[in-house]
């Protein structure tokens, strides 16, 4: 599944050694060109849907393309669901630690999308997806997932096991553009600002 839209999802082709290319059919490219090929995985890790054999199976598969990266959700509703106490949040990297060692396992690079205010930190609380009603919080958020999935992060520290594939790139929300992923309203201004 994955496999195969990552195959077709790579515009010119993907990154691949050429013998690599070779054994998957795929494209050969540069190496060095500074790009990145890899897919968005959707809702695999975070929908409840599919296995961790499922997912190994589907990481697997996609790997052998010459994938170097996967676009994935870092939901902050997930990581951090409770508000701070005083200055100190609290996170739960379950999920995160999940998709990164699964990723990293697999020889793949996590890009994920820094999105989704927990309700606590919601302009509107009762609507999902709601722009966050502090950009300090947010802010927050993502220095410390960078502190624990970038270069050096406590994550690696913590698997040694693990051969380091730390994020190198972020993606700030999604669909902004869109009221269904920026309630109230898209307002470009507020974007620009997180």
């Amino acid at each position: 599944m994955l496999a195969a839209a990552a195959a077709a999802a790579a515009p010119g082709g993907p990154l691949l050694s050429p013998s690599a290319a070779a054994a998957s059919g795929v494209p050969a490219r540069a190496l060095d060109s500074g790009e990145a090929f890899g897919v968005n995985t959707g809702v695999m890790f975070n929908s409840g849907r599919y296995t961790r054999p499922q997912i190994d199976a589907q990481l697997a598969a996609l790997a052998q393309t010459g994938a170097t990266a996967v676009r994935s959700d870092a939901l902050w509703e997930d990581s951090e669901p409770q508000p701070p106490i005083g200055i100190v949040h609290r996170y739960n990297w379950t999920l995160d630690d999940l998709i990164v060692g699964s990723l990293a396992a697999h020889g793949l690079r996590w890009l994920p999308i820094i999105d989704y205010a927990p309700a606590w930190a919601r302009i509107a609380p009762s609507r999902i997806h709601s722009a966050p009603a502090s950009l300090s919080d947010f802010a927050t958020y993502a220095a410390a997932l960078a502190s624990r999935y970038g270069p050096g992060g406590t994550f690696w520290v913590a698997n040694p096991g693990l051969k380091p594939l730390p994020v190198l790139t972020y993606e700030v929300w999604i669909e902004t553009d869109h009221p269904a992923f920026w309630l109230p309203a898209p307002i470009p201004w507020e974007y620009v600002s997180l």
